[in-house]
Protein backbone atom coordinates (compact mmCIF):
# COMPACT_ATOMS: atom_id res chain seq x y z
CA UNK A 1 0.00 0.00 0.00
CA UNK A 2 1.16 3.54 -1.26
CA UNK A 3 0.95 6.48 1.33
CA UNK A 4 -1.65 8.71 0.50
CA UNK A 5 -0.13 11.82 -1.98
CA UNK A 6 1.58 14.42 0.25
CA UNK A 7 2.09 12.22 3.06
CA UNK A 8 6.00 12.15 2.55
CA UNK A 9 5.83 15.94 2.15
CA UNK A 10 4.26 16.40 5.66
CA UNK A 11 6.27 13.40 7.15
CA UNK A 12 9.49 15.25 6.17
CA UNK A 13 8.84 18.89 6.94
CA UNK A 14 7.14 17.53 10.21
CA UNK A 15 10.91 16.83 11.68
CA UNK A 16 11.96 20.95 11.34
CA UNK A 17 8.65 22.40 12.46
CA UNK A 18 8.46 20.09 15.21
CA UNK A 19 12.21 21.29 16.03
CA UNK A 20 11.07 24.68 15.19
CA UNK A 21 8.66 24.08 18.51
CA UNK A 22 11.13 22.63 20.73
CA UNK A 23 12.95 25.72 20.17
CA UNK A 24 10.16 28.38 21.18
CA UNK A 25 9.11 25.86 23.84
CA UNK A 26 12.47 26.29 26.01
CA UNK A 27 12.61 29.85 24.83
CA UNK A 28 9.87 30.60 26.99
CA UNK A 29 10.10 30.19 30.68
CA UNK A 30 11.15 27.13 30.75
CA UNK A 31 14.38 27.96 29.63
CA UNK A 32 14.93 30.39 32.16
CA UNK A 33 18.41 30.39 34.26
CA UNK A 34 16.14 29.18 37.11
CA UNK A 35 15.49 26.24 35.50
CA UNK A 36 18.97 24.94 34.02
CA UNK A 37 20.69 25.98 36.87
CA UNK A 38 19.99 23.11 38.81
CA UNK A 39 20.84 20.87 35.64
CA UNK A 40 23.91 22.89 35.51
CA UNK A 41 24.66 22.20 39.52
CA UNK A 42 23.84 18.38 38.89
CA UNK A 43 25.87 18.03 35.98
CA UNK A 44 29.08 19.56 37.63
CA UNK A 45 28.61 17.73 40.69
CA UNK A 46 29.83 14.54 38.82
CA UNK A 47 33.27 16.46 38.34
CA UNK A 48 33.53 18.58 41.72
CA UNK A 49 31.97 20.99 44.68
CA UNK A 50 31.72 24.04 41.78
CA UNK A 51 31.81 27.60 43.30
CA UNK A 52 28.93 29.98 42.65
CA UNK A 53 31.06 31.59 39.74
CA UNK A 54 31.91 28.30 38.06
CA UNK A 55 28.17 27.40 38.21
CA UNK A 56 26.99 30.45 36.56
CA UNK A 57 29.83 30.33 33.96
CA UNK A 58 28.96 26.76 33.23
CA UNK A 59 25.36 27.31 32.98
CA UNK A 60 26.03 30.52 30.54
CA UNK A 61 27.86 28.03 28.18
CA UNK A 62 25.64 25.77 28.65
CA UNK A 63 22.85 27.47 27.13
CA UNK A 64 24.95 28.87 24.04
CA UNK A 65 25.70 25.48 23.34
CA UNK A 66 22.75 24.74 23.16
CA UNK A 67 21.52 27.83 20.86
CA UNK A 68 24.43 26.48 18.91
CA UNK A 69 23.61 22.50 18.66
CA UNK A 70 19.98 23.70 18.00
CA UNK A 71 20.16 25.99 15.20
CA UNK A 72 22.50 24.10 13.43
CA UNK A 73 19.85 20.92 13.73
CA UNK A 74 17.38 23.11 12.81
CA UNK A 75 18.84 24.58 9.39
CA UNK A 76 19.96 20.93 8.47
CA UNK A 77 16.48 19.37 9.19
CA UNK A 78 15.29 22.51 6.75
CA UNK A 79 17.51 21.84 4.29
CA UNK A 80 17.07 17.92 4.01
CA UNK A 81 13.11 18.89 3.59
CA UNK A 82 13.78 21.08 1.00
CA UNK A 83 15.94 18.90 -1.36
CA UNK A 84 13.94 16.21 -0.56
CA UNK A 85 10.64 17.04 -1.08
CA UNK A 86 9.97 20.12 -3.06
CA UNK A 87 13.41 19.06 -5.14
CA UNK A 88 15.27 22.57 -4.76
CA UNK A 89 19.04 22.44 -5.60
CA UNK A 90 21.34 23.00 -2.48
CA UNK A 91 21.48 26.57 -3.28
CA UNK A 92 17.62 27.71 -2.62
CA UNK A 93 17.82 25.08 0.11
CA UNK A 94 20.92 26.73 1.81
CA UNK A 95 19.33 30.17 1.85
CA UNK A 96 15.53 29.32 2.60
CA UNK A 97 17.09 27.23 5.60
CA UNK A 98 19.27 30.39 6.80
CA UNK A 99 16.15 32.40 6.25
CA UNK A 100 13.86 30.40 8.39
CA UNK A 101 16.28 30.29 10.98
CA UNK A 102 17.00 33.91 11.28
CA UNK A 103 13.19 34.34 11.21
CA UNK A 104 12.96 31.70 14.33
CA UNK A 105 16.17 33.33 16.12
CA UNK A 106 14.43 36.86 15.70
CA UNK A 107 11.29 35.30 17.01
CA UNK A 108 12.74 33.63 19.98
CA UNK A 109 14.12 36.56 21.30
CA UNK A 110 11.14 38.62 20.62
CA UNK A 111 9.08 35.89 22.86
CA UNK A 112 11.71 35.86 25.24
CA UNK A 113 11.50 39.84 25.89
CA UNK A 114 7.79 39.27 26.68
CA UNK A 115 8.81 36.22 28.99
CA UNK A 116 9.16 37.25 32.96
CA UNK A 117 12.44 36.05 34.12
CA UNK A 118 14.19 36.08 30.39
CA UNK A 119 15.20 38.67 28.17
CA UNK A 120 16.10 39.48 24.36
CA UNK A 121 19.83 39.43 23.21
CA UNK A 122 20.40 40.20 19.75
CA UNK A 123 23.44 38.72 20.12
CA UNK A 124 21.68 35.18 20.52
CA UNK A 125 20.63 36.23 17.01
CA UNK A 126 23.59 36.62 15.63
CA UNK A 127 24.68 33.07 17.90
CA UNK A 128 21.93 31.22 16.42
CA UNK A 129 22.66 32.46 12.61
CA UNK A 130 26.50 31.64 13.02
CA UNK A 131 25.19 28.15 14.14
CA UNK A 132 23.18 28.13 10.76
CA UNK A 133 26.69 29.09 8.85
CA UNK A 134 28.78 26.91 10.06
CA UNK A 135 26.05 23.83 9.31
CA UNK A 136 25.36 25.42 6.12
CA UNK A 137 29.06 25.44 5.71
CA UNK A 138 29.84 22.00 6.69
CA UNK A 139 26.82 20.47 5.15
CA UNK A 140 27.96 22.33 1.49
CA UNK A 141 31.00 20.72 1.56
CA UNK A 142 30.42 16.85 3.23
CA UNK A 143 27.51 16.37 1.33
CA UNK A 144 26.56 15.88 -2.43
CA UNK A 145 23.83 15.83 -4.82
CA UNK A 146 23.68 12.18 -5.22
CA UNK A 147 24.42 11.14 -8.88
CA UNK A 148 21.33 9.54 -10.58
CA UNK A 149 20.90 5.76 -10.23
CA UNK A 150 21.79 3.60 -13.06
CA UNK A 151 18.80 1.60 -14.61
CA UNK A 152 18.18 -1.30 -12.71
CA UNK A 153 18.99 -5.03 -14.24
CA UNK A 154 15.13 -5.52 -14.96
CA UNK A 155 15.09 -2.32 -17.14
CA UNK A 156 17.96 -3.15 -19.35
CA UNK A 157 17.22 -6.69 -20.42
CA UNK A 158 13.85 -5.36 -21.69
CA UNK A 159 14.80 -3.11 -23.70
CA UNK A 160 17.02 -5.67 -25.63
Amino acid sequence: MTPPRGFHLWANLSYPVAWSALIMLLAGELGASCYTLPWSYWLLTWLSDPSQETLWTFNVLLRKGGHLLFYAILFLLWCRAFQRELGWSRGQATLAGLGLCLVLALLDETWQSGTPGRHASYGDVLLDLTAAGMAALLSWKRWRTPPPAPPSEDCRTRLV
